[in-house]
C-alpha cells in the first residue's frame, strides 16, 4: 500500500531476485519515484503462497507496469478502533465490547491497537499500544454514548491520517451507522484522504431503521478505496480474522510508475496471470496518490 508517509521516506523493496516463498522482512532502498503496494492472494479460503514477480500483471491508469520487487514481509499491525458515539451503537455496547475482545484476542504481542470515541469530537480513549498489554474497554462505559450528531467523517479523518511507520500495515475498524450530517470533512474531501492514507478502512455497519439515501453516507466506496469494504456488525469478527490472515501472508509489489503522470490519483489494478489463476482473488488498494 502506498501513501506520503512512504512517499516521504523515499522507500522501496530491493529487489532480489527470486522469492523463496518464506516469511521474512523486506530489505528498503531509497527511490524517489518508489510505490509500495500490499497485496493479499486467496484460493477459496487459503492464502496463496511462493508467487514471484513474473505472477503478476500491475497497472496504472491501464498502463502495464513493471514490478521490480516482490516480497512477502511478515510486517506487524497497527489497527484503529474507531466507535460512534450514538443510541444505535449504545444499545449494542455489551455486543460491541465482546466482538471487539475477540479482535483483540486475534492480534499478535507485536501488534498495536488504539481506541477511539467520535461524538461531537474526536476522543482518544486509548493511545496506540501493543496488543498484549490489553486495551481496557471498560472506558466505553465511562463516555456518552448516547450523544447525538456523531462526526463519523471527522473521526475517520483522524484515523486515517495516522503516521504510519513503514515496517507496519495500519488498518481502521469504524462501528457506524454511517449516518453523518454535522461533521466539517464532507464527503468529497474525505476521497482525497482515503486515496492517500496508509491504511486498510473497514466499516462495521450498525443497523439503523432511519431513511437516508445512499449519498448520505458514502463510506463503503471510502473503504473500497483503501483495500477494505463495508460489512455489517455482526459479521466484523469473521471479517477481521479474515483480514489478519491474508494480510499476514501478503505480498508487497514495489514498481517504479512508467508511462502515467507523476502527481494526482492513479488507479491500480492488479491480477494473478499464472495458470489457475481465474480462481484466485486479489486484495490490494484501489490505487496510489502520486506526489
Amino acid at each position: 500500500m502506498t501513501s506520503p508517509p512512504r512517499a516521504l521516506l523515499i522507500l522501496t523493496i530491493l529487489a532480489t531476485g527470486s522469492f523463496t516463498g518464506q516469511s521474512q522482512q523486506p530489505t528498503f532502498l531509497g527511490r524517489a519515484d518508489a510505490v509500495l503496494v500490499d497485496v493479499s492472494v486467496r484460493m477459496g479460503h487459503k492464502p496463496v503462497e511462493g508467487l514471484q514477480t513474473q505472477d503478476f500483471d500491475l497497472r496504472a491508469d491501464g498502463v502495464h507496469q513493471s514490478i521490480e520487487a516482490v516480497s512477502a514481509a511478515s510486517i506487524p499491525f497497527d489497527v484503529s478502533l474507531v466507535v460512534e458515539a450514538s443510541p444505535l451503537v449504545a444499545e449494542r455496547t455489551e455486543r460491541l465490547k465482546a466482538a471487539a475482545r475477540e479482535m483483540i484476542a486475534a492480534l499478535q504481542d507485536t501488534d498495536r491497537i488504539r481506541l477511539i470515541v467520535c461524538a461531537k469530537s474526536v476522543r482518544q480513549v486509548a493511545p496506540m499500544q501493543p496488543a498484549s498489554a490489553g486495551v481496557s474497554l471498560d472506558d466505553l462505559d465511562t463516555i456518552d454514548l448516547f450523544a447525538q450528531n456523531p462526526t463519523i467523517r471527522n473521526c475517520l479523518v483522524d484515523a486515517l491520517v495516522w503516521q504510519v511507520d513503514p515496517r507496519r500495515r495500519h488498518f481502521v475498524v469504524a462501528f457506524t451507522t454511517t449516518v453523518d450530517t454535522m461533521s466539517m470533512v464532507s464527503r468529497d474531501a474525505l476521497v482525497p484522504v482515503a486515496e492517500a492514507a496508509d491504511a486498510i478502512l473497514y466499516i462495521a455497519k450498525v443497523p439503523t431503521a432511519l431513511r437516508t439515501l445512499p449519498s448520505d453516507h458514502p463510506l463503503a466506496e471510502i473503504a473500497e478505496l483503501t483495500g477494505g469494504e463495508e460489512v455489517t456488525f455482526t459479521d466484523m469478527v469473521k471479517t477481521f480474522r479474515e483480514l489478519l490472515a491474508d494480510m499476514r501472508q501478503a505480498y508487497v509489489l514495489g514498481f517504479s510508475p512508467q508511462g502515467v503522470a507523476r502527481q494526482g490519483w492513479h488507479e491500480i489494478t492488479i491480477r494473478v496471470v499464472k495458470p489457475g489463476a481465474e480462481k484466485y482473488m486479489v486484495r490490494a488498494r484501489k490505487g496510489y496518490f502520486g506526489s
